[in-house]
């Protein structure tokens, strides 16, 4: 191989690494099932099951402060309309094995929980802001398990 060969191949491998760990993060990208409602919708808890795991490990990821492993893609995507009524929204989740809760709010923060109801997740989110938040289920370690999500506003704390 000659020195432009080599050159050129390593200056490739320097933009292809940041991009290959990337890819090992969870992404909003694209968006996962969707589930639309507004604060009033919410009134009332609205549960969806889900399998919550996947192969991403969220303690290799710089952005997020979380450990546990999920999918790359969101299971859920939420379009929330707070109507304006400044409702507390929380995201709740029961599994059958030990989950983790993590959620890209609309103004780009991540948000992650584990355990807050002995082995379950929550996330309350005062005053929640409308758009789109990106939700993802996952589990402490590699085992995946059924779950269910519930979404729920409140009024404010």
């Amino acid at each position: 191989m000659n020195t432009l060969s080599k050159v050129f191949f390593s200056s490739l491998l320097a933009f292809a690494a940041p991009a290959a760990a990337f890819a090992t993060c969870p992404s909003y990208a694209e968006e996962g099932a969707a589930l639309e409602g507004s604060a009033e919708f919410f009134w009332d808890p609205q549960s969806v099951e889900v399998a919550a795991g996947g192969d991403i490990d969220l303690s290799q990821c710089d952005e997020i402060e979380g450990v546990g492993f999920v999918v790359e893609s969101p299971d859920f995507s939420v379009a929330y309309d707070s109507q304006s009524m400044g409702r507390d929204l929380e995201f709740r989740v029961e599994g059958a094995c030990d989950t983790v809760l993590l959620v890209n709010a609309p103004d780009g923060g991540w948000h992650f929980n584990d355990d807050t109801n002995e082995l379950d997740p929550a996330i309350l989110l005062p005053g929640a802001e409308s758009g789109r938040y990106d939700i993802w289920i996952g589990t402490l370690d590699t085992e995946t398990c059924n779950a269910v999500l519930t979404a729920e506003t409140f009024d404010p704390s």
